[in-house]
């Protein structure tokens, strides 16, 4: 396992058409706090992971999906 990066980068208030171009060639972890909490999976998920789970079934299709899921604090 690799060691955590040593700092990280906060940026709110940015919309998608608003992330600095600098943001794409950053060598240091940038986290973008809030730029898709009006995103209707997230704001189900707010009220609770029910309501999450329940939004993402309206997507169902019967193919298989991967998905991961894991720790904050993994790398």
């Amino acid at each position: 396992m690799t060691e955590p990066a040593s700092r990280i980068e906060t940026l709110e208030g940015l919309d998608p058409m608003s992330i600095p171009s600098d943001v794409f060639e950053s060598d240091v972890p940038i986290l973008l706090k809030g730029l898709v909490a009006h995103w209707p999976a997230v704001e189900a998920n707010l009220d609770s992971i029910e309501a999450a789970v329940q939004y993402l079934c309206q997507f169902w299709v019967d193919r298989p999906v991967t998905a991961y899921v894991g720790d904050a604090a993994m790398d």
